[in-house]
């Protein structure tokens, strides 16, 4: 028998938790979109329990929520033959379906309390793989609140025991600025003070992109397409660039972020050529599809005809959907595993974001964004600041060189302000975060007959701005660089296709000399 959770000294486990979550799991398969991306087999310390959680996983990938006896017994009899593990514990279909019977009524009769078994489970799992790393984890099972403490609480607090020993170990040398300073200069010869490419040039141009242990702020008002901005730029770091890249999020779900990210995917202008297709595709259009053969009628599933079968037929009868499908497994089979994500919406406290961004690190992440920049809870403006303060840290003080992209909001008043007059006054809840990030960058949109549009290198003004399209002027507010905060950079827009592109510098037309081309 496993241990009960009281006697965690030697070998932290809760057999009872185990087997009850696996109850609850089949009898709601559902409970695997809910856990299956942060509870993992080895969370499991009983080894039949582990290859029973497995199974199930498995059964979800085949055949999704609906539990089926008939499609068990098929999932079973392959288990059966291919996995030695599997057919060692459970050799005997009556004793695989008794065990199964067993964990169904465990699961049916006891109420699941704010999770209260899933945590006893991570819990236990948490403690056993400290105490694999060599950690002593007596303070944290003596600690008074030990009983009530989560897994994410518990690697917390060994997190601030560690960085409190780092930050009164570590000692700071005073460093001769003089002695190397010509090698230094010679260094930017071979290898330029440059980060990562963006597809904006103004970004590039000014703040030298993206750079490593830079964190970058991105401030607009709300519903003006922030989360869809950081998507355009993450897609170009992962497709061009080949940087792997973690969205952190505590708005967005996964779901309308992955549906931003396909409306991007197939009409970005940067990756045409790479996936050499030739298709634009509003968001809309993705979510609500409506595909028609060449003589005009619209192709619609057939009685009894399945979704693979249909789908089939959709790519042979409509060349754009075969288009679309083309762009979907280019992006799949080239960046898998490199556009990462993870909702953060129940727990955004800075103890969270620093467990993130070092999970992050470990997995091979050198792009770390978070989206959107707020205090946790009822914070108060100094725990916004604090949030920012600490994620500035992190990304300044990563060995490897991360680099950091967030969004924040900007005030309600900001609405009624110039573009060219925003500053760190329009940030809202804490203007002190400009402080903090190595580049700022604000935007909203302008009324098109107000402006003009320099688009050559002489400062010439050379025309007017179509009325009919959406510009959104991005105003440099910080720059490590100090270059370009008095200019207006236009992006013209397109929300409905993801579409975001440099068009040139805008100017005020009772403020520029009009000389028109």
């Amino acid at each position: 028998m496993i241990n009960d959770e009281k006697d965690l000294s030697e070998t932290p486990s809760n057999t009872t938790a185990e087997l009850i979550l696996l109850g609850y799991i089949i009898n709601n398969m559902s409970l695997l979109e809910q856990y299956g991306s942060c509870l993992q087999k080895n969370d499991f310390h009983d080894k039949p329990n582990r290859i029973l959680y497995d199974f199930l996983c498995d059964y979800y990938r085949n055949f999704g929520t609906e539990y089926s006896q008939d499609k068990v017994n098929i999932l079973y009899l392959k288990w059966k033959s291919d996995n030695k593990e599997f057919s060692k514990h459970f050799s005997q279909a009556k004793v695989f379906w008794k065990n199964l019977k067993t964990l169904k009524k465990l699961g049916s009769t006891n109420a699941l309390v704010d999770n209260i078994h899933y945590q006893s489970v991570k819990k236990a799992s948490c403690l056993r793989r400290l105490k694999e790393a060599g950690i002593d984890t007596k303070f944290i099972e003596k600690s008074e609140n030990f009983p009530n403490m989560t897994s994410d609480e518990i690697m917390r607090l060994v997190s601030d025991n560690v960085d409190n020993i780092s930050q009164n170990c570590m000692l700071h040398p005073t460093i001769d600025l003089v002695s190397k300073i010509k090698d230094t200069a010679c260094s930017f010869i071979v290898k330029p003070d440059f980060g990562f490419q963006t597809p904006f040039t103004f970004i590039n141009d000014y703040i030298h992109g993206l750079c490593k242990n830079d964190l970058t702020m991105i401030g607009a008002n709300t519903n003006c397409g922030k989360s869809r901005l950081l998507v355009y730029i993450l897609t170009y770091l992962v497709c061009v660039e080949k940087q792997p890249v973690l969205l952190l999020s505590n708005e967005l779900t996964e779901e309308q972020f992955q549906k931003i990210l396909i409306c991007t995917v197939v009409n970005m202008p940067q990756l045409s050529e790479l996936h050499d297709q030739k298709i634009r595709m509003t968001q809309s259009e993705i979510t609500q599809p409506h595909y028609y053969s060449k003589d005009g009628m619209p192709i619609e599933i057939l009685p009894n005809e399945g979704n693979k079968e249909y789908i089939n037929r959709l790519k042979a009868e409509n060349n754009e959907f075969a288009a679309y499908l083309k762009i979907l497994e280019w992006f799949q089979d080239n960046y898998k595993n490199m556009f990462n994500f993870k909702n953060i919406s129940d727990d955004y406290s800075v103890e969270r974001l620093k467990m993130e961004i070092r999970a992050a690190k470990k997995h091979g992440c050198t792009v770390v964004v978070y989206d959107t920049l707020k205090g946790y809870g009822n914070a108060d403006w100094g725990e916004l600041q604090q949030t920012a303060t600490e994620l500035s840290e992190l990304i300044k003080s990563d060995p490897d060189g991360i680099t950091g992209l967030a969004t924040f909001q900007l005030t309600d008043d900001t609405l009624n302000k110039r573009p060219e007059d925003l500053n760190s006054t329009n940030i809202a809840n804490a203007k002190h975060i400009m402080h903090v990030t190595d580049n700022m960058l604000m935007f909203k949109t302008i009324n098109n007959s107000e402006f003009l549009l320099e688009v050559n290198s002489d400062n010439k003004v050379v025309g007017q701005i179509p009325a009919d399209v959406k510009i959104a002027a991005f105003k440099i507010v910080k720059n490590r660089n100090g270059a370009g905060k008095d200019a207006l950079f236009g992006v013209q827009t397109n929300l409905d296709y993801n579409v975001w592109n440099y068009i040139g510098i805008l100017h005020r037309k009772y403020e520029k000399e009009i000389k028109i081309s």
